[in-house]
């Protein structure tokens, strides 16, 4: 997931959001509650000029512990473009998605009869 998350990056630094948001995309399937994901789907999309969707994702990206865990980045951000945003907003709920992919063991075989 964080592999995917920065490489998306890179390619939105880079000048090429499509791609960007293809692998950001594929981080969140890895790892639903990453909030470097929301960080970054939340200045691209305000960027893009999407103050809503911006302003849901830095919001997601702090219900998910952005703060404690990387500093108070975003909620800077949030401070600074969501005043009027979260009108008509649905709030968010937290996905029903395992927080890590389950690891699979494989199948022990022997060749006894």
């Amino acid at each position: 997931s964080y592999a995917f998350n920065n490489r998306g990056w890179s390619w939105y630094k880079l000048g090429n959001k499509e791609r960007a948001l293809k692998d950001i995309g594929r981080a969140k399937k890895k790892k639903i509650f990453n909030p470097y994901v929301y960080r970054h789907l939340g200045i691209i999309a305000l960027e893009s000029g999407d103050k809503l969707g911006a302003c849901t994702y830095f919001r997601r990206a702090l219900d998910y512990n952005f703060t404690a865990m990387y500093g108070d980045e975003v909620q800077r951000m949030v401070d600074a473009n969501c005043i009027n945003e979260n009108k008509g907003a649905s709030p968010i709920q937290a996905p029903n998605a395992p927080v890590d992919r389950p690891i699979k063991t494989p199948v022990v075989r022997t060749n006894a009869p």
